[in-house]
């Protein structure tokens, strides 16, 4: 099946080129290249169905420091860059996401919130490198 006529899977790379930094455009390429169908999961139906879908409850901005803290939480370094920049993309400020890692270390430890802190700071100066 050809996912990239969905309109789940249109809607998501729409979203990822608004939001995500360019070298995020070449790896969803590659994850396409690699599985159609597992690039359907994470384009189609997260950013698609999922990170598209209008939630009153929930700003943009929310959602993104959600998934930055689970990503923190979870030693995902290489996402928590994307997503610091994707949190800085829609409006969340530098002092607000020091101040989440601030949070962070009193839940999951020193050690593991100095390791987000260089992955943070490396989204953020990839952020206003390119967009500032």
């Amino acid at each position: 099946m050809n996912y990239k006529d969905t309109a789940n899977f249109r809607q998501g790379i729409e979203l990822l080129h608004e939001r995500w930094p360019e070298a995020t455009h070449k790896f969803a390429e590659e994850l396409y290249a690699f599985s159609p169908e597992l690039s359907n999961v994470v384009i189609g139906h997260g950013g698609g169905e999922i990170w598209a879908r209008d939630t009153s409850s929930l700003s943009v901005k929310e959602k993104e420091m959600a998934v930055l803290s689970s990503l923190i939480t979870l030693s995902q370094l290489h996402e928590v860059k994307t997503h610091t920049f994707n949190c800085l993309k829609v409006g969340v400020t530098e002092q607000q996401l020091k101040h989440l890692l601030t949070l962070l270390s009193l839940y999951i430890g020193v050690p593991k919130t100095l390791e987000a802190m260089l992955a943070v700071r490396d989204g953020i100066n990839e952020f206003n490198q390119l967009c500032k």
